[in-house]
């Protein structure tokens, strides 16, 4: 009951129910075809999941660090056995066995390793700190980068 305007008396009023829209419908995602745990997020979550190109003239995003645009473009030769070495500016040395390519473009790069105790570290470091950049173990070079 709703109670009317002026007199206080109380009235039937009928009120019309909206219709109730049906469920949105989850994505069906196959985590184990995703390309990667961030992939598949991005597809429950209807979010686009940016493309790293194994092309050596990728673009690499608006602004990016130098040095980070670099590992970007180069990210074909980066592969499962190369080590990654940050010689710092203060002669200290970083050895990592990946780089989180995408986040590593702008004033840091992502990086982790696996210590011998087995545990994984992930280290981050500003790239204005790096005075030499190495990558071992390379076993092809890009097409068309060197002469």
């Amino acid at each position: 009951m709703i109670p009317s305007d002026e007199d206080g008396d109380e009235e039937e009023v009928e009120v019309e129910m909206d219709t109730v829209a049906e469920p949105v419908a989850e994505p069906k995602v196959d985590f184990a075809q995703a390309e990667s745990p961030a992939a598949a997020v991005s597809a429950v979550q209807g979010i686009p999941t940016p493309k790293v190109v194994n092309e050596p003239m990728a673009p690499p995003i608006e602004d990016a660090h130098q040095l980070g645009a670099i590992f970007y473009q180069l990210n074909s030769v980066l592969d499962e056995d190369r080590v990654i070495e940050l010689q710092m500016d203060n002669d200290e040395t970083i050895v990592a066995d990946k780089i989180a390519l995408t986040l590593s473009q702008s004033e840091y790069a992502v990086l982790s390793r696996v210590d011998e105790d087995e545990v994984t570290s992930i280290i981050t470091v500003p790239w204005s700190s790096v005075k030499r950049a190495t990558i071992r173990k390379v076993t092809e070079l890009p097409d068309g980068w060197f002469r």
